[in-house]
């Protein structure tokens, strides 16, 4: 995944780096999950909101990601 991609979908909030996390980390010798089984599966995971917040601090990280926020309320307004 590119930055620009992780970009657009961090400022949507999408939750789509979750699954290009798992095809980076995943086990290679067992069957893939498409996206849409992936995402029935971690829906019943209890630690999926962890599992997420994880996942994009890491990318965060990688692609050293910045947070505009407002001054005023402390709201994220945009990720660059």
């Amino acid at each position: 995944m590119t930055k620009e991609r992780y970009l657009g979908y961090r400022n949507e909030g999408a939750p789509d780096p979750l699954y290009y996390f798992y095809l980076e980390h995943r086990n290679k010798d067992k069957d893939l999950l498409g996206i849409e089984d992936f995402f029935m599966y971690i829906q019943q995971w209890p630690f999926a909101q962890d599992a997420f917040n994880t996942v994009m601090t890491t990318y965060d990280v990688k692609f050293n990601v910045l947070k505009v926020t407002d001054l005023r309320t402390g709201n994220i307004i945009k990720y660059l």
